[in-house]
This record gives C-alpha cells, structure tokens and sequence, in this order.
C-alpha cells in the first residue's frame, strides 16, 4: 500500500513537471523576462528534487518536504571529493 502511495506521489509529481515545463517554454516564445524564465526553472528544480526523493528506494516523502520547506541537493550529496582536484 506504501508503494501505491509514493507511485502515486511521484506520479503526480512528473504532471507538475511536464506542466511547469510547458509552462516554461510558453513564457520563452512570449519573450518572457529572465526573472520571470529563472523562477520557472527554480520550481522545476524543486519538483525534480521531490521527484528523487519519492523515487529513492525505502524513502518517503517527509511531512515538512510535501509543505515545500525541505530542498534536497542530491549531486552536492552525492560527491565524495572535490570536483577539480589540484
């Protein structure tokens, strides 16, 4: 039943994604400002994020994620050194 949940979260996470993407390219053919373009990008960021954790094995979406306040960095997570060594 866990996992009909988090299909069912990461479902609607990949809706919210491809409409803030069509929402994205609609803003770029109208000449939208960069502001207004980089704010677009930013939630498709956070949505991707969302969609990692939901789609990671054995993870949940946490209670303060789903309210919007948890932002999960996994590439700077997942390094373990520097990316140009000296």
């Amino acid at each position: 039943m866990e996992r009909d949940i988090n299909r069912q979260q990461a479902e609607s996470i990949v809706r919210k994604i491809t409409e803030e993407r069509e929402r994205f390219l609609s803003a770029w053919e109208q000449g939208a400002r960069s502001g207004d373009l980089n704010q677009i990008r930013q939630k498709i960021q956070y949505l991707n994020d969302l969609l990692w954790e939901a789609s990671a094995p054995g993870n949940e979406l946490s209670e303060h994620s789903r309210a919007g306040g948890y932002h999960h960095d996994r590439e700077s997570s997942s390094r373990t050194g520097p990316l140009n060594p000296g």
